[in-house]
Parts: structure tokens; C-alpha cells; sequence
């Protein structure tokens, strides 16, 4: 895995040789209604977005998986972590997603994180909420591989993704890396410039996370060339 990767849901739809990109956020099922949910509750903040999307996607059973990409998985219904794990071949990249915003029906169990490290690199995806100190000792303890820090802040309107997350998720970064000296932290949430991540970079991540960046496509690229010029 790179240093950068490209997060739901513009990992789909871009690519940088720097970067990983998540091919997608799954759920065992099929969700239907992608392309209306994004019409109805996509919207703007002063320095980010808000949508309430909830994981509308083609289903797990769907893909075709690629080593080189992440694939982020969720699971919704009893039994489905299960399926999915035995469905996804070995040796890919998955993101454990323990923290959209946009789905009522939630389990976060260590099991789920000790059967799938037998066969994948995994990525715990922590929710920005209380209590996320000891999802990330969870998840740790279990093996995930790298822990993302964090997911969409929960609003009333769904989850918001940007500035007002960055000095959440920079303080989580924080804590987890006094806590954790040797755990690969991804970090993300307002990296708009090179500067975010390098406020990233010192409070503990070791990779940086971009998604709301890349709603201006030039400018995710820009953030991703710019750290390799000045390192």
C-alpha cells in the first residue's frame, strides 16, 4: 500500500502512481438508488460536504479484485462479514469499515478482524465518535494491519467529510500514535493542501487519506505532487 490513498467515493473514479485507490465501498447485498441518494443529500458546507449516500453500491459478489487496490467492505446484516471475507480472494487490501455515518444497523466485532487478517492486509476504518480510543484498541489487539483515522463526522443530515473533520481526526492520530509507537496510521480528513499533511504527518500518520480534495480532481493531484517534490 502507498503512502496516499484515494477514499470513497473518488478511489472509483481516480488514480496516481503515489497513491492506492479504494475501488468502492460494499456491502453484501446490492443497495440500489446510488445516483438519486447522491442527488438528494450531496451538499456543500463552508469547507467540505455533507451526503447521506448509506452505502448504495452493486454488492461484494460484483467485483473484480485487483492487488493493487483497496476494497472496503461493510457489514450490515447478521452474517455478512463472514460472507464477504470467505468471498474476497486472498492477498487483497481490505478496509474493515466500522464508521459510516449512514447506516443504522451496525456490528463492530474483533472477530471479524482476527478471521480476516489471516487472509488480507486490513485497514480498520474508525469512526470520528466516543469511544474511538477503545475501537482502535479492538481493532489493534485483533491485528488489523493499519488503522484509518476516521470516517464522516455524524450530523443530522448525514455524514460531513472536510474541515470541520480534520481537527477530530488529528487529535485521534495523536492519541493513537502515543499509544501505538509502531502501528501504521492513515490519517485523513480537510487535507485540501500539501500543509494538511504535513500537519498529518506530525501529529503521527504515516499515510494520508484524501476524498473531498478530489472534488476538484486537479487539486488532490496537486496535494499528492507537491509532497513528493518537497520530501
Amino acid at each position: 500500500m502507498k503512502d496516499f490513498i484515494i477514499s470513497p467515493p473518488f478511489g472509483r473514479y481516480f488514480s496516481h502512481p503515489k497513491a492506492t485507490s479504494v475501488k468502492g465501498s460494499y456491502t453484501w447485498e446490492r443497495r440500489n438508488g446510488l445516483i438519486l441518494q447522491v442527488l438528494k443529500t450531496v451538499r456543500p458546507t463552508k469547507d467540505g460536504w455533507i451526503n447521506k449516500i448509506g452505502l448504495r453500491n452493486s454488492g461484494i459478489r460484483s467485483v473484480s479484485f485487483k492487488s493493487e487496490n483497496i476494497y472496503s467492505i461493510a457489514g450490515i446484516n447478521d452474517g455478512d462479514w463472514d460472507k464477504m471475507i470467505d468471498a474476497i480472494p486472498d492477498g487483497n487490501l481490505v478496509e474493515c469499515n466500522f464508521s459510516c455515518p449512514n447506516v443504522d444497523h451496525y456490528t463492530i466485532d474483533a472477530e471479524v478482524i482476527v478471521k480476516a487478517a489471516k487472509k488480507f492486509t486490513v485497514i480498520a476504518k474508525v469512526p470520528p465518535v466516543n469511544g474511538a480510543d477503545k475501537v482502535i484498541q479492538m481493532c489493534v489487539e485483533a491485528g488489523a494491519h493499519h488503522i484509518h483515522l476516521t470516517n464522516a463526522l455524524p450530523v443530522d443530515r448525514g455524514g460531513e467529510s472536510g474541515g470541520k473533520l480534520k481537527p477530530v481526526s488529528l487529535g485521534l492520530v495523536k492519541e493513537t500514535r502515543q499509544q501505538y509507537p509502531d502501528l501504521s496510521i492513515i490519517g485523513g480528513g480537510g487535507i485540501y493542501s500539501v500543509d494538511d499533511v504535513y500537519s498529518y504527518r506530525n501529529a503521527g500518520a504515516n499515510k494520508f487519506s484524501l476524498s473531498t480534495a478530489f472534488m476538484v480532481p486537479w487539486r488532490g493531484y496537486r496535494i499528492i505532487n507537491d509532497f513528493y517534490k518537497k520530501t
